[in-house]
């Protein structure tokens, strides 16, 4: 747990980073993310959801940063995106 926003952990330090109902920091997430991570970004109910961001600007943030859309959906309500970095 930490700010978001400059998280105090080194490059490339988790295989996976998970939020729930919060916006993406996408360059700080892609930092932390090894090459062949995931990030899930979850929204407990969906676009009415706090600091929802949709599945188009998921994609559109996490393309900047190498990281490509590997999955997404709605279930119960809520929704969720999956993605994965390049591990080139």
């Amino acid at each position: 747990v930490a700010d978001a926003a400059d998280l105090p952990y080194g490059d490339e330090s988790f295989d996976l980073v998970a939020l729930l109902n919060m916006p993406p920091f996408f360059a700080e997430i892609a930092r932390v993310l090894r090459p062949g991570g995931s990030v899930i970004v979850a929204a407990s109910w969906g676009a009415a959801t706090p600091f929802y961001t949709p599945p188009s600007g998921l994609e559109r943030g996490f393309r900047r940063h190498g990281i490509g859309s590997a999955a997404q959906g709605e279930t119960g309500g809520g929704s969720w995106f999956v993605g994965r970095k390049r591990s080139d």
